[in-house]
């Protein structure tokens, strides 16, 4: 996520500092303002997409874990069965 961020602010930046030297220069001030625009559209949607892929590895690495929490209980069980089944 902080590279979508790192990256966008870096965008909105770049056309922040083309506007400040188009000032003056009416039409190419009209360009700038419409990349300005796309550029923090941009961004909000890579931090959103970004977003969105934390959540979804968070609930696969829960998963993971409940699995695996179920495996080990089933191992713990045949161990003991193993166990009193040798003893």
């Amino acid at each position: 996520m902080a590279d979508e961020v790192a990256g966008g602010k870096t965008a909105i930046a770049q056309v922040k500092t083309q506007i400040r030297i188009d000032k003056g220069n009416a039409p190419a001030l009209a360009v700038d303002r419409q990349q300005l625009t796309a550029a923090k559209a941009q961004a909000k949607a890579n931090v959103l997409a970004a977003k969105t892929q934390i959540k979804t590895d968070n609930a696969a690495c829960k998963a993971t874990l409940a699995a695996d929490r179920v495996t080990l209980v089933a191992d713990r069980k045949k161990l003991a069965a193993d166990k009193r089944a040798g003893a």
